[in-house]
């Protein structure tokens, strides 16, 4: 079986839009259930305790300096803090809604060190602290906020009860910009849970005293399958909405065959001269965009190197812990290098795109430097 990681990767400098890269939690003996209908019982709103861990120390008072508050931070972040609270009190508007509108700008080492900064109480001479403490304990308002929006989409997708229902509901969301970062940790959250769930189920019915032996039953619709449903069509809609190389990578984060990784490789990256109907009758392609791939490879590489950088960056930041990140990491790479191979077969393993290729990518996995952006925590 293989256990649920994410990696929330930005796309754009100044986009809120995210991908939630992820292996999907299936058994290696689990079979792909049809779910035509179904009703929101299957959901359970939080499940786990969604807080943020830095919301356990709520009660405890640090006290930390604006020294101690901003060692991390770029001066651009600092800049941002300061402008944020600027902007607030010039427009005589709520923090809350200052720091909302800055959400997509900020760096995953700034929402780290805000959320660190929310739980101290620093002294009143010290105008930095007290500006990180007031700014961050408005960023915790606005992600529980966002959190809980996430929750009540997914409240509502589970009331759909019609798969056909349920794609178009998704497909609204997306247009409506509603497929965030808080959707996806709740959804994660309730598929991680449903997970554990099934997993206790089947070891009650093979164990207990009504276990059935032979052959296995038909699969049946669960909470599980049409919550893995849910997040492959929402993946699906914001594959649309990016880059088609950041699309492609999450679309073979996410795909656990490696022939089928290995097709879709081979489709998106070569160049394209022809289009087959449904009927089998290929048609050449003329004009513009004739003889040109899905995917440019240049723009697969600059897709991968990226993910990279934004997990090493959310693991010195204290997002997460450094054995994530290594096997987050791991599955890009090797995703990598299946790419190299197919561009070696498409291209020619003496092509200029294969050059291109590896010079890209032999910083992003063996950094020369340790203060690398795609180094890992020292």
């Amino acid at each position: 079986q293989r256990l649920l990681f994410v990696a929330l990767i930005s796309i754009g400098p100044k986009s809120s839009k995210v991908l939630s890269f992820s292996l999907p939690l299936v058994s290696s003996r689990s079979k792909t259930c049809s779910v035509r209908s179904f009703t929101h019982d299957y959901f359970h709103p939080f499940p786990i305790d969604y807080k943020r861990p830095v919301s356990a120390c709520k009660s405890t008072s640090l006290s930390l300096s604006s020294n101690e508050v901003t060692s991390e931070l770029a001066s651009n972040d600092i800049m941002m803090v300061n402008e944020v609270y600027a902007t607030a009190l010039d427009s005589d508007s709520q923090l809350e809604n200052t720091v909302e509108t800055y959400l997509p700008k900020m760096s995953p080492t700034l929402i780290m060190n805000l959320r660190k900064a929310a739980v101290t109480t620093p002294s009143e001479s010290d105008e930095m602290a007290n500006k990180m403490a007031q700014v961050g304990r408005a960023l915790e308002a606005v992600l529980d906020t966002q959190l809980q929006l996430g929750r009540d989409l997914l409240s509502d997708l589970l009331k759909c009860g019609e798969i056909r229902k349920l794609d178009s509901a998704i497909g609204n969301a997306a247009r409506d910009g509603r497929l965030d970062m808080a959707y996806f940790t709740v959804l994660n959250m309730n598929i991680r849970d449903a997970y554990d769930e099934q997993t206790r189920n089947e070891v009650e019915k093979s164990t207990g005293p009504f276990a059935s032996e032979g052959e296995d039953s038909p699969p049946e619709a669960n909470r599980f399958s049409i919550l893995q449903h849910i997040y492959t069509r929402c993946q699906e809609e914001m594959e649309k909405t990016v880059k088609p190389g950041s699309g492609l990578l999450n679309k073979l984060l996410r795909t656990n065959d490696a022939s089928v990784r290995s097709n879709q490789l081979g489709h998106f990256l070569s160049p394209q001269t022809s289009v087959k109907t449904p009927d089998g009758v290929e048609i050449p392609l003329v004009g513009e965009g004739a003889g040109k791939a899905l995917v440019p490879p240049a723009d697969f590489v600059e897709a991968i190197g990226a993910a990279v950088r934004q997990i090493r960056e959310i693991e010195r930041s204290g997002g997460t812990d450094r054995e994530t990140s290594a096997n987050l990491v791991e599955s890009c790479r090797q995703v990598a290098i299946e790419g190299r191979l197919a561009v070696g077969e498409i291209y020619g393993t003496d092509s200029s795109e294969l050059t291109h290729y590896e010079d890209i990518l032999q910083p992003v996995f063996r950094p020369d430097q340790n203060d690398s952006a795609y180094s890992p925590k020292a």
